[in-house]
């Protein structure tokens, strides 16, 4: 595995992962129904259309170990260890005001009035206040790997980036209470 390069990211409704993933079928059909959402229900699923270049990362901290002495010898009779952090992280350099609201809360403005057009999104609204916004995260490198986070906490803000207003994302992966794994890597080839 290399996991090369980004490809794609849907942030979905953690609803949309149900079940711990054992078998090619029941990953093929997650992701499956995953890039469907994103198609037909951008509220369920938000597909992610821009990355900045250079700025999408995959990281884990490393492990801290704590070693414990025994003040009469010297030696080490016990160690903890705490794992690292998992993360995501990405600038999208383009965005549409409905996948500003899906990252960071807020709501979207709209033309208003009686006309057929009175939908039509206009801007974006919100504060500065922190919103809890938690996604499965799908993120499919170039070279055919899925990496599928089932409860990401999703901090984003606007940052600047070569010159203009971007919208930096970075989500924090932790364990789900429905019994799923925290992380999950699916080779999309051997899928089918």
């Amino acid at each position: 595995m290399n996991a090369i390069k980004i490809k794609r990211i849907i942030l979905a409704d953690m609803s949309l992962v149900t079940a711990d993933i054992t078998t090619a079928a029941q990953a093929k059909a997650l992701i499956d129904s995953v890039i469907a959402a994103a198609v037909a229900t951008p509220a369920t699923a938000i597909e992610v259309t821009n990355v900045h270049q250079d700025t999408w990362q995959i990281t884990e901290s490393e492990a801290t170990v704590d070693s414990f002495r025994n003040d009469l010898d010297g030696s080490i009779y016990r160690r903890d260890a705490t794992p690292g952090e998992l993360g995501i992280q990405f600038t999208m350099g383009e965005y549409s005001e409905q996948i500003k609201v899906g990252v960071r809360g807020g709501s979207t403005i709209t033309k208003g009035g009686t006309d057929t057009d009175k939908d039509t999104v206009i801007g974006y609204k919100g504060d500065a206040a922190s919103t809890t916004i938690e996604k499965a995260a799908f993120c499919l490198t170039q070279d055919g790997y899925w990496f599928i986070y089932p409860k990401t906490k999703i901090v984003a803000n606007t940052a600047e980036t070569d010159k203009a207003a971007a919208l930096a994302v970075k989500g924090y992966p932790s364990k789900p209470a429905n019994g799923l794994h925290t992380e999950y890597n699916i080779n999309s080839a051997l899928i089918g």
